[in-house]
Parts: structure tokens; sequence; C-alpha cells
């Protein structure tokens, strides 16, 4: 039996190859998957098991959040000609899902399959950057060079490898 509250992972090695993420698509219902989480680890996943009980993620202890799905939500498409680099050459070579389980399953519930479809793509694409938003600040369209500035004043750094999901603006 699964108890409520259950967190469990699955781990995917990304390492060999450079790959583009333009679309998630969850795999899954909020009657049985509370939510899911993608984070990106920088080397192995926190277990060799193919699922694990995961209050944890990375063997290094270094992940990012690359995508969040909850309460049904539709697939997310980045804007065309965007994506989210990961494998070869980037500080992500591992993605691993969570899935949080909110309910108890009983032995005599069918076994759950939910999970994430990821479409990806070799092609050089833009690069979405993440930002995470402080309350009252506002992003402007066709002010890039203020936006430059406001982030290095806000103490952000803007780096392709470590994405932290919470809100997005497409810099061009």
């Amino acid at each position: 039996m699964i108890g409520p509250d259950a967190y469990l992972c699955t781990a995917y090695p990304v390492e060999d190859e450079e790959y583009y993420i333009y679309k998630f698509e969850a795999l899954a219902n909020a009657a049985t998957a509370h939510h899911m989480l993608l984070y990106g680890c920088d080397g192995e996943p926190l277990s060799t098991e193919s699922i694990w009980d995961c209050p944890g993620m990375c063997k290094n202890g270094w992940s990012t959040i690359m995508f969040a799905w909850a309460k049904n939500a539709p697939p997310t498409v980045l804007h065309k000609g965007v994506a989210l680099r990961v494998g070869k050459n980037t500080s992500i070579k591992t993605i691993v899902l969570q899935v949080h389980y909110a309910k108890i399953f009983k032995d005599s519930e069918p076994t759950d399959h939910s999970g994430l479809k990821i479409y990806t793509t070799f092609q050089n694409l833009w690069l979405e950057y993440f930002f995470w938003l402080v309350t009252g600040f506002k992003f402007h369209p066709k002010c890039h060079a203020k936006l430059s500035q406001a982030i290095n004043t806000m103490g952000l750094i803007m780096n392709r490898q470590r994405e932290s999901p919470m809100a997005t603006r497409t810099v061009h």
C-alpha cells in the first residue's frame, strides 16, 4: 500500500546528446497524481532504482525545477522556436520526474502509470530564460537594456544551464 503524501521519482539520463525541450504533456489525472515536478540534475540521480521514494532527486544535491504540472493542466508548449536545452554541453545531465500522490493506494487498486511526455528536437532553438519575479517588478516589452540592468540590479544571474521556472519571459 502506498500511503498519503508519497513522492515517487524516476530518472532519465541525457548526458550523451544535446536535446531542446519544447513541449511538456502530462500523462496523468489529478484524481490520482496530485502534482508532478520535472527536475534537472547536473550529474547522476539520487538512486539507481527505476522508481524510488524521493525527498531528494540528485546525487550531489544540485537540482533545478524545469517544469511543474497540477490540476489536469493542459500541455505546455513553449513559444515557437524556443526550447530548454539539456544534455551534453549543459549542466543538466539527468532529468528526474517526481510524482506526488496525495491519496492512499490500496494493494487491490490498479498500478498507476502517471508520467510526462517530453517533446524534444536536436535543432538549435532560442533558449527560454526563467526569472524569479519579485513582487511589484514588471518586465516592459522592448526594453532589453533596462531588462538586463534590472536583472543585474536584482542580483539574478542569467545562465542558460540553470533555469528555475516561476514565470517566463522570452528574451530575443
